[in-house]
């Protein structure tokens, strides 16, 4: 069997996921994604000078893994309909609270997310920091409904139920995991989530005080964006983003200029959870995707011998 890897973007960049793997003439597309920097596209041109695929494999539903889907299929000049399209709903955070995680199984070549690259803290609301934050008298959490939303919300929920609000996305988000996708939940949460998605009171602009956590993380849209809009001349509330800042967003914005504050939430595996999991599988090759210098995974502490890739490979052959 011949096969290889080719790196289309994602590697070398906090860009768009986006690979093509070649078996024996077969060719599939691993993810599709836009952003985060400014709505930034995988290149094109490349897929069409690569012809057709045979099939499209979605790591989750994430903008950055998924969102260029429809700009791909009609550079292709193909459907939905005419190709196949496997996805699954989730990333991935060994650590989460909420979400839970399957180990997976041995393989000799892996792509992992270095987002995080040698960073090591794991998630706390003990930090001084924190406390500090949730001391105030309202503040904005703007993220992802589909993602740390429900971390939050469920996190918050445990420490003052009374300060805790979301908005409609968020509240519908929790009512879709509790209903539709449980296997995502880790075991004996679906409860406390019910709960919460029928009980937290609603994030209100007119209303400061509480701990918001509304949609979405770049605070370009949803109820974020209204929030941005009333109060970012103001000295209050205090916004608080968690997540990556893209170039071009009002969250990039807001935390450069001094109006916001910026506090890293894991949601993607830290660099001891991606020493574990490169070990656990007993890989042999791996690519660090997402990060500007895959040079940062060289010399990892694991018994056995692993080649890094690095970001000037963009054909690589598969053991």
């Amino acid at each position: 069997m011949k096969a290889n890897l080719r790196v289309l973007s994602g590697v070398g960049e906090k860009g768009p996921a986006c690979f093509l793997l070649e078996v024996d003439g077969a060719r599939i597309l691993l993810d599709a994604g836009k952003g985060p920097d400014a709505e930034k596209l995988p290149p094109l041109e490349l897929l069409r000078e690569i012809g057709d695929v045979n099939g499209i494999v979605l790591s989750h539903g994430h903008k950055d893994h998924a969102g260029a889907l429809r700009e791909i299929l009609s550079t292709l000049g193909t459907s939905e309909r005419k190709i196949p399209i496997y996805a699954t709903l989730g990333d991935c955070c060994p650590s989460s609270t909420v979400y839970g995680y399957d180990s997976p199984p041995p393989s000799r070549f892996v792509l992992f997310d270095g987002s995080y690259e040698r960073y090591d803290s794991p998630n706390s609301l003990e930090e001084s920091e924190w406390n500090e934050l949730l001391s105030r008298e309202g503040i904005v959490f703007p993220v992802p409904a589909e993602g740390r939303a429900l971390e939050f919300a469920y996190l918050f929920s445990q420490l003052d139920p009374e300060s805790m609000r979301i908005d409609s996305e968020v509240r519908q988000a929790l009512r879709r995991c509790v209903s539709e996708h449980t296997a995502y939940l880790k075991k004996g949460l679906t409860r406390e989530l019910v709960c919460i998605a029928e009980t937290a009171r609603d994030s209100s602009v007119t209303h400061l005080a509480g701990w918001h956590v509304i949609s979405n993380g770049e605070a370009s849209e949803g109820m974020a964006a209204k929030w941005v809009s009333a109060w970012e001349n103001n000295k209050d509330p205090s916004f608080v983003f968690t997540g990556y800042l893209g170039q071009g967003t009002p969250a990039r914005r807001l935390v450069h200029s001094g109006r916001a504050h910026w506090k890293r939430w894991n949601v993607h595996p830290t660099f001891s959870e991606n020493v574990e999991l490169l070990h656990s599988v007993q890989a042999a090759e791996a690519v660090p995707c997402f990060c500007e210098d895959p040079e940062v995974f060289l010399d990892l502490p694991i018994p056995s011998p692993l080649r890094i890739h690095g970001k000037e490979e963009r054909i690589i052959p598969l053991p």
